[in-house]
């Protein structure tokens, strides 16, 4: 990954989930930080990957491929949300995430 961040937040003035809650917690900014730390914290899916954030980011990182590949490696290290787990599983089983057989 890049090695340019950014602390202007710019990335965060697009974001809807930002938008919304004004939680710094579920920023692009934020994310890039851990991102830049190496931390695979499940925070990074609060992200709705809409691409937003990437209007003005003046990082020149893709935050869209990079939290892909680092949800990849949360599931990997077995860190995902409980939740996410229950919903794969339904999916496997009923082709929908609540567990309701079609």
């Amino acid at each position: 990954m890049k090695e340019h961040y950014t602390d202007s937040g710019m990335e965060n003035a697009h974001c809807p989930v930002f938008k919304a809650t004004r939680l710094e917690r579920v920023a692009p900014r934020t994310f890039l930080l851990l991102l830049k730390e190496g931390i695979n914290d499940p925070v990074l899916f609060n992200c709705t990957l809409c691409g937003a954030c990437t209007q003005d980011t003046v990082t020149g990182i893709d935050i869209q491929k990079e939290l892909k590949q680092a949800r990849i490696r949360i599931v990997n290290e077995g860190k995902e949300i409980p939740e996410f787990k229950e919903y794969a599983l339904a999916w496997k089983k009923t082709g929908n995430i609540y567990g309701v057989e079609e």
